[in-house]
């Protein structure tokens, strides 16, 4: 399957995810008071941060070997199972021990029940990654998609279901223990009947994992810094409104982000072949198709911004509605950066990442806590963006030198002319209300016209991807979901 298809397959199902997510985070935000939804942000921010470790330390791993050894799939995922056993088990105990810990850096001694409960989830949600890799790196991204929109469909339902009966911030984070115990099952049902495997060396699985796993540990801090700067200085419904606005800026990124999980198992296989030319056709289109995307995305958010906080939250929530329009283009500038040093792992060049994206992290902190205190909630999202678009400036620049590889100037500038050009029919529109929901499609169909019309997009380029749709998932019987 080509990159574009699972692309394709791995952005509907992020869709379905992120649609899930947000119903859940809408039914918590009129279930609980906004202080109180600003202590779920953070509890859920920390436990996210940390699961990193089981989230994409092995599980990242195993796409990149898999990619470019297949006919050792079954070996590596026994291997990787074991090794993500002892490190589940093993962070969970450290994570429940230094709880206290955390709740007096962050202020208040309440969390630490909570952050004990919440960090449960440690046990299980690794393991449910872990299967989704495995789909990833042997390349069935249609079953992969299958697993994500179920797990994040049953994290909903459960979740409802609890909040409506306890009705605490308790119920919400068991909900996240009982989801991610539904993903494991769900990802063992859906690998089947598995062959014999024997064990692959750890060795070469550890030494790539220590470095990719700061990569990756650094790299999810740029969603939770200034969150957690905010609740330092500022209070906890401030802290609510701002997680919120947070939450919905991921969207692009998460809505996306198949493009990159698509790309690393592929690039692996070409530059384990030495085909640097496929190597640099294929990151060319990445790098064109995300700005497709990510263009309109980011402008159309920005003006509707206010519309979408009136619309889905409580009035409350309206502070929200600035950060978000600001916030949504560090998420953006995440996303390229994500894309960049993709490429550079699969180059085996994870140290290189891991710097880059550390000091991305040190600048954010540095902007954050030098902005926030004298200008208050306004400076966080700004300092993201300037954070995260210094990292991208350097990862394009290391990608540059290296493949000699960057977005068609021309290409650039059409896209980045049409989004201005929707955008600003949008605004001078008035459309405002419910109707941005129908806006916002119209606005992308209009989007696609123009570009068709300015010679972006042909014909030819919209059949191939509707054509690789249509070809469909694989066949899905219920004994092998996988």
């Amino acid at each position: 399957m080509n990159f574009k298809r699972g692309s394709l397959y791995l952005m509907g199902a992020w869709a379905a995810a992120l649609i899930f997510g947000y119903l859940y985070n809408f039914w918590l935000t009129h279930r609980f008071s906004q202080a109180v939804y600003g202590d779920y942000q953070v509890v859920i921010s920390i436990l996210f941060w940390l699961e990193i470790v089981v989230i994409n330390g092995m599980p990242y791993t195993i796409q990149k070997f898999l990619g470019s050894e297949t006919a050792h799939s079954g070996d590596i995922l026994k291997t990787a199972f074991r090794l993500q056993l002892l490190v589940a088990a093993s962070l969970f105990l450290l994570a429940f021990a230094a709880a206290p810990f955390i709740a007096r850096i962050f202020k208040a001694n309440s969390y630490s029940f909570y952050l004990r409960l919440a960090f449960v989830d440690i046990l299980f949600l690794g393991f449910f990654h872990l299967f989704t890799a495995y789909q990833n790196g042997v390349r069935h991204f249609g079953k992969q998609a299958l697993l994500i929109m179920l797990y994040a469909l049953g994290k909903l339902i459960v979740g409802v279901v609890l909040v409506f009966v306890w009705g605490n911030l308790n119920a919400a984070l068991a909900a996240n223990v009982a989801a991610s115990i539904i993903g494991c099952l769900l990802g063992v049902l859906f690998l089947g009947r598995f062959p014999n495997a024997e064990s692959y060396p750890a060795g070469p699985l550890i030494r790539f994992t220590m470095p990719s796993l700061g990569y990756l540990l650094l790299l999810n801090l740029l969603f939770s810094i200034d969150l957690w700067i905010v609740n330092f200085y500022l209070k906890s419904a401030v802290s609510g409104y701002y997680g919120l606005a947070g939450m919905l800026a991921r969207a692009p990124y998460f809505l996306f982000i198949g493009v990159s999980i698509t790309m690393l198992p592929t690039l692996s296989v070409g530059l384990s072949r030495g085909d640097l030319a496929s190597v640099r056709h294929m990151f060319r289109q990445a790098l064109q198709f995300l700005w497709l995307l990510m263009a309109p995305t980011g402008m159309l958010v920005t003006v509707f911004s206010r519309d979408i906080m009136a619309v889905l939250f409580k009035p409350e929530y309206a502070p929200a509605a600035p950060v978000l329009a600001v916030l949504v283009w560090g998420m953006i500038a995440l996303s390229f950066l994500f894309l960049n040093t993709t490429i550079l792992n699969a180059d085996h060049q994870p140290g290189l990442s891991l710097l880059v994206v550390g000091g991305t992290v040190i600048l954010d902190v540095i902007l954050n806590m030098a902005c926030i205190p004298r200008w208050g909630v306004a400076a966080a999202p700004l300092c993201t963006v300037a954070a995260c678009t210094a990292g991208l400036g350097v990862s394009a620049i290391l990608v540059f030198r290296r493949f000699r590889v960057a977005i068609p100037g021309r290409s650039f500038l059409k896209i980045s002319v049409t989004a201005v050009i929707i955008a600003g029919l949008a605004w001078i529109s008035h459309i405002r209300g419910p109707w941005i929901f129908a806006a916002i499609p119209a606005c992308l169909a209009l989007y696609t016209g123009l570009l068709i019309l300015f010679g972006e997009l042909s014909r030819r380029d919209l059949e191939e991807i509707f054509r690789d749709t249509a070809a469909g998932l694989p066949d899905l019987p219920l004994e092998d979901l996988s």
